[in-house]
């Protein structure tokens, strides 16, 4: 009896320990600011301060490309390579079951040694990349202190409203459209572009994920505030996700703001928890809850995974994607570079329009999980004793700034932001 009373108190001093952990993360994060009634305007990520004031399209784009050539003639000078095209539509006609991690480390090889790195070459010199790159630095720059804002809780529809990021791509495409003719380069620059912008915003709301979880999982007196501005707070982070042309979410919000959030948080757990009545016999256990979404489980075949239940695995399916492989750390990031690179590639294709079709298709199966994983690096930021995921995490996220600014801890890029076309660096090793 002594023993059980005993292991009970370990237990609950563990989880009293994650538990300060967990806030004392939250507060070297994030910051509130009040105006001069007291009232909460806003919620600050500490580490995306002044992280827009000091960045340059130029080396991130032009270095990122420069590393695929570089990949691409080592590997080609090894034996690997092959037709892109045929190596290409080999990719995309897999079915999901055929996307194993041992399959991809050797579609990774062939992907990157039949690149044309002649034409990679002559992308990164055409004359108007400068103008487009003074462009892209303009934008992101006027971004400003409003980027580190995660949350506007007294600012019904501040998000939905001003559509910030939208409009930078808009005005980029525009200035593309008035330097290029109609043809390849101009796709090829305008994907460049918009995948710098895209990243960027995608970045923040990685952050907001984490947030999210806080907000979700804390109650209202630890985090510093009353439950009202917690309220508030989930509703102005639901109001990013509000699409344009949602005018029943537009509707609820004007009607109720402070029970927005929470709203909209409960549609989403229910079709969390239909994905987990429905699925949750196809793996051997589900041992443990990790935030609202994710689920520490057990396959038949023995492997440990992350999954995640948010987001499912592919468009037409309730069943889950797998947040983490814990025995295959590096599948996840494998295959989203794979998918990245080759988006890059069909445009440098006589069929390279098809872009337009891949680039959602692709989409689909990771871009929301990337964005939603920032609840689960908060969660381990708090838990992660056993795995050390947080890092892991991190770099599937292939996410130049998510990699740079998501964590507390340090991270091992220094000064250097990683690709934007994901990371290689396992199959090279290997």
């Amino acid at each position: 009896m002594k023993i059980i009373l005993w292991m009970m108190v370990l237990v609950f001093a563990q989880l009293q320990f994650a538990y300060s952990a967990d806030l004392e993360h939250f507060i070297k994060r994030f910051s509130f600011k009040r105006n001069a009634q007291g009232i909460l305007v806003a919620v600050i990520d500490r580490s995306l301060l002044d992280m827009t004031q000091n960045l340059k399209a130029r080396d991130l784009i032009k270095g990122s490309l420069a590393e695929l050539i570089k990949l691409s003639e080592d590997l080609h000078a090894q034996g690997h390579g092959g037709d892109l095209s045929l190596v290409i539509q080999d990719f995309l006609n897999r079915n999901l079951s055929q996307l194993s991690a041992e399959n991809n480390q050797e579609t990774a090889l062939t992907l990157l040694a039949s690149l044309d790195s002649k034409k990679i070459r002559e992308l990164m010199n055409h004359p108007e990349w400068e103008k487009v790159y003074a462009a892209l630095d303009f934008e992101v720059k006027l971004l400003g202190d409003d980027y580190a804002t995660l949350a506007r809780p007294d600012s019904r529809l501040y998000f939905y409203k001003r559509n910030l990021f939208s409009g930078i791509s808009k005005n980029i495409t525009s200035l593309i459209k008035s330097l290029l003719p109609f043809g390849a380069w101009l796709d090829v620059v305008n994907f460049l572009s918009k995948k710098f912008i895209d990243t960027i915003h995608e970045n923040q709301k990685f952050h907001k994920n984490i947030l999210l979880y806080y907000v979700r999982n804390f109650n209202a007196e630890d985090l510093g505030l009353s439950e009202l501005e917690r309220k508030k707070i989930l509703s102005s982070l639901f109001d990013d996700e509000m699409p344009l042309y949602a005018v029943w979410d537009l509707w609820d919000a004007i009607r109720d703001w402070p029970s927005y959030g929470e709203t909209r948080h409960g549609k989403a757990m229910k079709k969390v928890e239909k994905g987990i009545k429905k699925y949750s016999g196809k793996f051997r256990s589900l041992d443990e809850r990790w935030g609202d979404y994710y689920y520490l489980a057990t396959t038949k075949k023995g492997h440990r995974v992350v999954l995640n239940f948010m987001d499912p695995v592919y468009f037409f399916t309730r069943f889950p994607s797998v947040g983490v492989y814990l025995d295959k750390r590096w599948a996840n990031i494998l295959e989203r570079s794979i998918y990245e690179v080759v988006k890059l590639a069909v445009r440098f294709l006589p069929w390279g329009f098809v872009g337009t079709v891949v680039d959602p298709m692709l989409n689909i199966r990771y871009k929301d999980q990337i964005e939603h994983e920032g609840s689960l690096l908060a969660h381990l930021e708090g838990n992660d004793q056993a795995f050390s995921l947080s890092k892991d995490v991190l770099r599937q996220s292939i996410n130049p700034f998510i990699i740079k600014t998501g964590g507390l801890r340090q991270t091992t890029h220094g000064s250097k932001l990683p690709n934007l076309f994901g990371d290689f660096s396992e199959i090279l090793n290997r």
